[in-house]
């Protein structure tokens, strides 16, 4: 039998980091899945509230990012995991975009982007 740790956690965003971000005033729901192989598999994040941002799928609310992909290392904790968050919120990562629209928006249309968090 498998066993999997579900956590759903409210999330605000540090404002320490920045107040220039425009996620700083903004506080989400974001599900963390702590899989049974813990810590030699990353856990699962998903925004449970709608975010319009780059690494975070507009669908599902899946988090894209290295630090859950093939960066991720069994001596990483759960706070790295939401440090690298507070990361990409304050930057998102153009290499693990959720979409290729959103990357494309990103890039090549960065005020109708901003417009739509």
């Amino acid at each position: 039998m498998s066993t999997t740790l579900c956590i759903v956690l409210r999330y605000k965003y540090r404002l320490w980091q920045s107040t220039n971000s425009p996620y700083s005033h903004l506080c989400f729901r974001v599900r963390f899945i702590i899989p049974e192989q813990y810590p030699e598999e990353p856990p699962k994040l998903m925004f449970l509230d709608k975010i319009y941002h780059l690494n975070i799928d507009p669908v599902t609310g899946d988090v894209h990012m290295g630090l859950l992909a093939e960066d991720w290392s069994p001596y990483l904790t759960l706070t790295a995991v939401i440090d690298s968050i507070d990361s990409i919120m304050e930057e998102p990562d153009l290499e693990y975009a959720a979409t290729a629209a959103l990357q494309d928006e990103y890039i090549y249309e960065p005020d109708n982007y901003l417009k739509k968090i």
